[in-house]
């Protein structure tokens, strides 16, 4: 799909066999680039049309990445970042989240977690209560775009679900400590 929200433009094409597809890209706007398949969790790319001289480029390869989501396996959403000690979605998280909101409405069949996790830093119940309530931060912002709320549970896991060995008392770099402050998504199997 390539979309533009503002101009109420929106094209669609079937890829061949291979994934692969042409499309004309109209000129002075910027557009979203996404794919959809069933159960599949599609990046987006954000094209600019201004950026390419019509003289010059006939074609501009673009590739789009596209996850296939399985039943209980988390997917973790990249630039979902709090402020610290802070629950309330950032403004550079809701690209993000607007593409869980896509994904379940490209798939309305489905139910999703959104699962919010914490570094080992704090006690193990303040970082459980600060994960939970980041979660439902991020399932209220999905369901204020047209979501029900009862095909996206929140779920706060704290430091449980380290991806790392930075555990309590760890010495750790603070790069090693955001690997395990993340948020996923993943598809609830009924």
């Amino acid at each position: 799909y390539l979309e533009n929200k503002f101009a109420a433009y929106k094209k669609s094409t079937i890829s061949d066999p291979k994934g692969e597809f042409i499309m004309q890209l109209p000129e002075d706007a910027t557009y979203e680039l996404y794919g959809k398949k069933a159960n599949y969790f599609s990046q987006v790319e954000m094209i600019n049309a201004q950026n390419y001289n019509r003289d010059r480029n006939l074609f501009v390869k673009l590739e789009i990445c596209a996850q296939e989501t399985k039943c209980g396996e988390g997917i973790i959403l990249q630039n979902i970042l709090y402020d610290l000690d802070k629950s309330l979605i950032r403004k550079d998280a809701e690209q993000e989240l607007n593409k869980v909101v896509r994904f379940m409405g490209d798939n309305p069949g489905i139910t999703v977690e959104l699962g919010s996790h914490t570094d080992s830093r704090g006690s193990d119940s303040y970082n459980l209560s600060l994960s939970q309530r980041r979660a439902q931060a991020a399932v209220d912002y999905i369901v204020s775009k047209g979501i029900s709320r009862n095909k996206i549970i929140a779920k706060g896991y704290g430091e449980s679900k380290l991806l790392n060995s930075c555990g309590n008392n760890s010495n750790c770099s603070e790069a090693e400590h955001q690997l395990n402050r993340r948020t996923e998504f993943k598809v609830i199997c009924l």
